[in-house]
């Protein structure tokens, strides 16, 4: 239940963008989150500033859930790259709608590999094939969606961490563990 909130707002650092200190805040919270077993989302209150994630990471759970993290982001040093706000509870007169903050995963060309195995299977000139591949991937554009870019712990590689907003009915539900929507909104506020 996303009763109670948190900010955490990237404080500016002369080598990083932005950007990078709000990845730098998911990678700490992704490391903390699957404690709480899906219980604590994330929104992101200046969600497309700039086409990004913007500069505030607002946390939302139980009163009890988020004093726990607030505890364990204590000691992870995080307070040298966000100011970590007090614990309070959801204003709702403010609420103006939910949203679900969830992952998208662009395409890397293999659905591309597949559609022309399906023309070639049609019998399809490949002058053809061609045109119509062209096509496809002209509508298909870099990542459009504000991302950052997390390194996973286990395969030690870099990674895109794209994320959509959809505004939604309020829903209870759980997140994963980048504290994204796996069904759940969160207030919009």
């Amino acid at each position: 239940m996303s009763s109670h909130y948190a900010d955490l707002k990237a404080i500016p650092q002369a080598e990083m963008l932005q950007s990078q200190v709000v990845a730098h805040i998911v990678q700490t919270l992704h490391g903390l989150l699957p404690r709480f077993g899906g219980r604590i989302g994330i929104g992101f209150p200046a969600y497309g500033q700039n086409r990004t994630l913007g500069g505030i990471v607002r946390l939302f759970g139980s009163e009890t859930d988020l004093d726990d993290l607030h505890c364990l982001l204590q000691n992870t040093g995080l307070s040298d790259y966000a100011l970590i706000g007090r614990i309070e509870e959801v204003p709702s007169e403010k609420v103006y709608a939910h949203a679900r903050f969830v992952r998208r995963q662009p395409k890397h060309g293999s659905d591309l590999r597949r559609a022309e195995k399906r023309m070639a299977a049609q019998d399809l000139p490949p002058e053809e094939i061609r045109r119509r591949l062209a096509a496809k991937a002209a509508k298909r554009s870099a990542c459009t969606l504000p991302h950052i870019f997390l390194n996973s712990k286990s395969t030690r590689q870099r990674y895109l961490l794209a994320v959509d907003k959809k505004i939604a009915a309020r829903t209870e539900g759980t997140f994963n563990s980048h504290g994204l929507s796996l069904g759940a909104s969160v207030p919009l506020f």
